[in-house]
């Protein structure tokens, strides 16, 4: 097909209404003027009422396109990140999308729901979150018959910060469960660097005795570390501990703030026993432990605050 054919088809295309309403009203003329049988007459003046039909029902088909279309792209619009940015009462939208979503398969909970999600699955309050969040357990025994251990940690994080936000205070925070008067639980936090470099705590604290109770029951470690200036952090934490499985003989993980993939490693002695449990995620932990003596768990989706996992360790 020549250009000239291709050219004509699409103008004619474009002109179809045009062309029915011209065919209408010529036929209607040349039905009372020119035209002397009634019976063709007639048939002539319904040909005539046809193409007004098709070229009205082709208007309106046409509008109702361009009514799809104009919707279409008005919500492609108000519903983008950047115009959704500039409301002001997006709390509202977003309450009202969720109602839709569940409101009528369990309206009596509606809006206990909204409310848990937006303030405790948001990080609406959150400057930071943790990523990559790989610790490595090794436990090993100090004096087997009185059932004390010695434990290595070894954290590899990375944090990510809100854009622009500074003055981000990181803190490392363990609490050992004791025998009354004893000397030799301990926890030290042995190497901590951000980014590469070493940095010392800014504030760090060891205690025997639990403040609130005032009773000699833990000892418990505390170290604050400033964090400033940039969007992520690659946090390396070492940490050092002996206690008494007799008074202490579990380990939990506990969130503050949102987890991307969480990797645990815990390397432990033959004749202990560990038994791990997740808390709270919204899937389980894949395990690819590998021989025995070591236990490897995975979670490779977010981890909310409140959320994470406990293992218990026993003597056989």
């Amino acid at each position: 097909m020549n250009r000239t054919k291709v050219w004509v088809i699409e103008n004619f295309k474009k002109t179809i209404l045009f062309w029915f309403f011209v065919v209408g009203v010529i036929l209607i003329i040349v039905s009372y003027t020119l035209i002397k049988s009634e019976i063709i007459s007639q048939l002539f003046r319904s040909i005539a009422t046809a193409a007004f039909i098709g070229a009205g029902s082709t208007a309106v088909l046409k509008a109702m396109q361009m009514s799809g279309v104009f919707q279409k792209s008005l919500s492609d619009i108000i519903y983008t990140p950047e115009y959704l940015d500039t409301r002001k009462d997006i709390d509202s939208i977003w309450r009202a999308t969720s109602k839709a979503l569940y409101i009528k398969e369990f309206p009596k909970i509606g809006e206990e729901l909204i409310d848990v999600l937006y303030k405790s699955y948001f990080p609406i309050n959150h400057d930071i979150y943790y990523e990559n969040y790989n610790l490595l357990i090794d436990i090993k025994w100090f004096d087997k018959r009185k059932r004390f251990i010695d434990v290595t940690d070894k954290l590899h994080v990375e944090i990510i910060a809100k854009p622009g936000k500074k003055n981000i205070p990181y803190t490392y925070e363990n609490v050992i469960e004791k025998e009354k008067g004893c000397r030799i639980t301990y926890c030290d936090i042995t190497m901590f660097s951000v980014n590469g470099v070493n940095q010392l705590p800014v504030f760090q604290e060891s205690i025997s005795k639990d403040k609130k109770y005032m009773k000699d029951l833990c000892y418990k470690t505390t170290g604050l570390y400033k964090l400033d200036g940039k969007e992520k952090y690659e946090i390396v934490l070492e940490a050092k501990k002996r206690y008494s499985l007799k008074y202490d003989n579990t380990r939990s993980f506990i969130s503050k703030h949102i987890v991307k993939n969480l990797k645990l490693q815990v390397h432990y002695p033959d004749d202990i026993h560990i038994y791990f449990m997740p808390i709270g995620t919204t899937e389980d932990f894949t395990d690819d432990t590998p021989v025995k003596g070591i236990i490897s768990k995975q979670y490779n989706n977010l981890i909310f605050p409140k959320q994470g996992f406990i293992f218990t360790y026993l003597k056989q």
